[in-house]
């Protein structure tokens, strides 16, 4: 049961005073670890193969600094924070599954390794927050990410719409804001992190007037944001933060629940207002009516939780989503996610249970001793100001408060999305949970000591290894071959139409050159051979005395992704083509591809679209080609080559 004293006192473990294990080494990996994030915050939320290089290097030299100054500590201060072992075992299960079981491997790299740049600052921030101005410090320079992204958003909406960073340009999403982040749900997260955080600093009493009018400013501030994002998760999220209020700032019962009952109405009238006069509110409130939800995630989800419940234990593999959901997909549901916009289901249905244990077991964990340790502090206690003596919240019972509250709405928002796969809201999570763990504690945390210069030179040793290899692997040829291909994916309306490719001769040859470039890189670019097999295949007409030669590369091509994962229907239908085109092949040989491509994807427009076309060119066949057509155009009638091929089948 929580501590109802609350008698002034003194909390030794809030007194101004000098730690003795905070230092200018603790100063500097701080700073540093600052602008990592806000590097991050900028380039796309980090989700970008450039930004996701180079935060490799950051986060690398950082880890080798951190050994440098952990061994050069003397030895009463230097040890290790155990809390910082607990996700070693998800990490080394995630690594494993990476490596031996992930039909996507160029993908799995690439999220292993932002994996492993959140748990690095993680490890960092819980080893160098050694005093409450650190952790302010840090906390500032989150809150300058959030106002440099809000202010984008702002620059987005009164003078160029379109603007993104690093030369990329903003995707239409009906007058919602994005900032830096170019995807409206995770600008939404960021904000929705920092408001909730602030507005319980603002309402705590451990500040001054100023200090707490500040914070307040700051909160209006990403609460705007946070509306102009149009993300309903995060909207539920931040009104189910704002009802706990009332449970950590009194002790009083009474209190709670006439915050409760005043929180609540003060959460339905700034709804309504928002909702009757903030267009955006309104319309994307009608939507969720209208379709009673979220379609094209119960579409997702249904999927994930399919391909979960046949890999219950293990799950399907790292980064495998992409590639099962065609399977599994119902359908109407004509779309191609990456992820379940759902983090929980997301881990669930790639490593199964076990991997969900293994990292959501260490993160609840976290929570727990940090509620339980709020529940022990005082809510007042007595600090000692320069003229006076005064009765305010304790430093530490303040920030696991706002911190819980945080979480309590990034986790409902996690339900319908996939906020951990974007670095820069892994890292401010990250540093939050290492906050929590800091805040948990004693101030003056002993942890497992490393004593003894040969233990010194040991650590030492792992982090310059473990950094340099880290920064290394972040330029791995995967990621180098992601640099190529980043922003240059075959355009949907060419896709859509081929015959668009008669009229770009530029394009198609562009698009090669970028596609062999990659795969120089890195062979085993099973997505970088599939799109390559298609340009191929669509362009023979830009040469078409050698049609039989671009149709043995668009074959070579098809072959190579098979050998790389022989679960993409895309391979084998391209492969079924391309050996249609050389003419070589029994008519059975080639059906079987086909046919193939519809097992794994029986719901695919394109699938189905590509069969009926082989099925059109043996006249015997056409009633077949007919049936496979209407099967194509059932899935979407808006299909463009699904039409034309109709209308070229019913033609006398």
């Amino acid at each position: 049961m929580p501590n109802r004293k609350t008698s002034s006192r003194m909390d030794k473990n809030d007194q101004r005073r000098r730690s003795p294990n905070g230092d200018w080494r603790d100063w500097i990996i701080i700073s540093l670890l600052g602008l990592v994030v806000a590097y991050a915050v900028y380039h796309l939320g980090g989700h970008h193969p450039k930004a996701e290089m180079t935060q490799s290097w950051m986060l690398g030299l950082l880890l080798a600094l951190h050994g440098v100054f952990m061994a050069s500590r003397p030895a009463i201060t230097r040890r290790i924070h155990g809390v910082g072992l607990l996700f070693l075992p998800y990490l080394a299960y995630a690594g494993i599954r990476c490596v031996y079981n992930s039909p996507m491997p160029w993908q799995a790299w690439e999220e292993f390794l932002v994996l492993c740049q959140g748990y690095i600052v993680f490890w960092l921030a819980l080893h160098h927050i050694r005093n409450r101005r650190q952790a302010l410090f840090l906390l500032a320079i989150l809150t300058l990410a959030g106002l440099m992204t809000f202010g984008a958003a702002c620059y987005q909406h009164v003078e160029n719409p379109q603007w993104l960073p690093m030369g990329r340009h903003q995707i239409s999403y009906s007058g919602r804001a994005s900032g830096t982040f170019g995807a409206p749900t995770h600008f939404g997260a960021c904000m929705g992190l920092l408001a909730s955080l602030l507005l319980f600093l603002a309402a705590s009493s451990r500040f001054s007037l100023v200090e707490r009018l500040l914070c307040g400013f700051l909160t209006l501030l990403f609460g705007a944001g946070l509306v102009a994002s149009g993300s309903r998760g995060g909207w539920i999220g931040m009104a189910a933060a704002l009802l706990s209020f009332p449970y950590f700032l009194t002790p009083n019962w009474r209190y709670r629940i006439a915050g409760w009952a005043v929180a609540g109405f003060l959460t339905t009238a700034i709804s309504l207002v928002l909702y009757f006069k903030v267009p955006l509110v309104h319309l994307r409130v009608d939507q969720l009516i209208e379709y009673g939800g979220e379609p094209t995630r119960k579409w997702m989800w249904r999927a994930g939780w399919d391909i979960f419940k046949d890999h219950p234990l293990l799950g399907s593999g790292t980064a495998s989503y992409q590639l099962l959901f065609e399977h599994y997909r119902i359908p109407e549901a004509q779309i191609a996610p990456i992820y379940t916009h759902n983090d929980y289901l997301n881990i669930l249905s790639n490593l199964g249970i076990l991997g969900f244990l293994l990292f959501f077991g260490p993160c609840g964990w976290i929570l727990w001793k940090a509620w339980r340790a709020w529940q022990k502090k005082p809510f007042k206690v007595v600090i000692k100001d320069k003229k006076e003596k005064r009765r305010r919240t304790p430093f530490s019972k303040m920030m696991l408060g706002g911190l819980l509250i945080a979480f309590m709405g990034f986790s409902l928002h996690l339900f319908v999305d996939f906020h951990f796969e974007i670095p820069a809201l892994l890292f401010m999570t990250a540093i939050y949970f290492a906050m929590l763990a800091v805040y948990t504690k004693p101030r003056n945390w002993r942890g497992i000591h490393l004593r003894g210069k040969l233990t010194a030179g040991l650590w030492l040793s792992l982090c310059l290894l473990g950094g340099g290899v880290f920064a290394l692997r972040g330029t791995s040829t995967f990621m180098a071959a992601n640099y190529f291909l980043e922003g240059e994916d075959l355009r949907e309306d060419y896709v859509a139409e081929f015959s668009l490719y008669k009229q770009d001769r530029p394009y198609v040859e562009k698009m090669i050159q970028k596609y062999q470039d990659a795969l120089r890189w890195e062979p085993r670019h099973g997505k970088a051979w599939n799109d390559l097999s298609l340009i191929y295949l669509q362009s023979y007409h830009l040469d078409p005395k050698n049609y039989r030669e671009i149709a043995d590369k668009a074959q070579f091509c098809a072959q190579k992704a098979i050998a790389i994962s022989d679960q993409s229907w895309e391979s084998h239908a391209y492969l079924g083509m391309a050996r249609q085109m050389i003419g070589t092949d029994s008519k059975e040989v080639i059906e079987k591809h086909f046919r193939r491509a519809i097992e794994l994807s029986p719901t695919s427009l394109a699938a189905w679209s590509y069969y009926a076309d082989f099925l059109g060119r043996d006249p015997s066949r056409k009633k077949e080609a007919l049936d496979a057509i209407e099967k194509a155009l059932k899935l979407d009638r808006s299909g463009k080559n699904a039409i034309l091929l109709k209308q070229k089948l019913l033609a006398p």
